[in-house]
């Protein structure tokens, strides 16, 4: 394992063809002119390793969304995402796929995906913007069956709430430690900070549990078109919230993967969960093949 950690980094530092440092393989940061936010937003790319030796390969996608106090570089700096994603190709564990972490922070409503109410349209950029522009700009497939989604914390949440709401654009949903909607009777409720006060309308709007429990039937089938794979530590302050959430989708009978593993909140964790979630993911992928 150690060799192939080796191997993983010389080849990702190679020099490209005109003498430049290759982003094949590893994840550098970049960013995009929103329309939305005025501005300039970054985001964290990894391309696969065969990405330029490969011009006319297109990849899958996977979305990968950062928690809350968190920026796009932390699934590198904190998980040595590109590493473990080399090392699973080169195993032959995952298939090779475009990671794409956007940057949701800069307010008040950090790390928060679905605050739309005039305060902070992160989802009006994502899918309006950001999505349109990776995949005009990478080599991306581009449907349903080959694009994912996921993240960790609030990021879990974020991405388990994007899939609910729009079931047609995602194959897969691997969300780790999910802040999946807090709710007023909830014992990690806190509304005494300004913050909190700030977000008390959006986290009781975004329940993921309750928007299944409202779910149409139309909704439900095409839920069941995803797979929904929760990874939560059972030391995890989101575990309750988890676990309201399966038993959701249980009762609604749309498929949904569960795995309770030893651990907390922590990063930890969540590098653990990578290692998890890039096989399973190219598994589900290559089912549309």
């Amino acid at each position: 394992m150690f060799a192939m950690f080796l191997t993983g980094v010389s080849v990702a530092q190679q020099p490209g063809p005109q003498g430049q440092r290759s982003e094949a393989g590893r994840t550098t940061e970049k960013t995009m002119v929103s329309k939305v936010f005025g501005g300039e937003r970054a985001f964290s790319i990894y391309l696969p390793r065969d990405y330029e030796t490969n011009p006319t390969k297109k990849y899958p996608i996977f979305y990968l969304l950062h928690g809350a106090s968190d920026d796009n570089r932390c699934f590198e700096t904190k998980a040595g995402l590109s590493s473990i994603a080399n090392q699973l190709v080169a195993s032959g564990e995952a298939s090779g796929m475009i990671i794409v972490t956007p940057n949701a922070g800069g307010t008040d409503y950090e790390g928060y995906y679905n605050m739309d109410n005039g305060k902070y349209p992160y989802e009006e950029f994502f899918f309006n913007e950001f999505m349109p522009y990776i995949e005009s700009n990478y080599r991306v497939i581009g449907d349903k069956a080959h694009r994912a989604i996921g993240g960790l914390s609030m990021g879990g949440g974020g991405s388990t709430w994007y899939a609910l709401t729009r079931p047609e654009l995602f194959c897969a949903v691997y969300e780790m430690s999910g802040a999946l909607g807090i709710s007023e009777a909830s014992s990690l409720w806190n509304p005494r900070t300004e913050l909190a006060a700030k977000k008390k309308a959006s986290y009781l709007e975004h329940i993921c549990a309750e928007r299944v429990g409202k779910a149409t039937p139309g909704e439900i089938e095409a839920y069941k078109s995803i797979l929904w794979y929760l990874d939560c530590g059972d030391d995890d302050f989101t575990l309750e919230y988890n676990l309201e959430f399966f038993n959701a989708m249980q009762i609604a009978k749309v498929p949904c993967q569960l795995r309770v593993r030893d651990g907390g909140h922590t990063w930890t964790y969540w590098t653990s969960g990578l290692n998890l979630a890039l096989p399973i993911l190219s598994v589900r992928f290559a089912e549309a093949n």
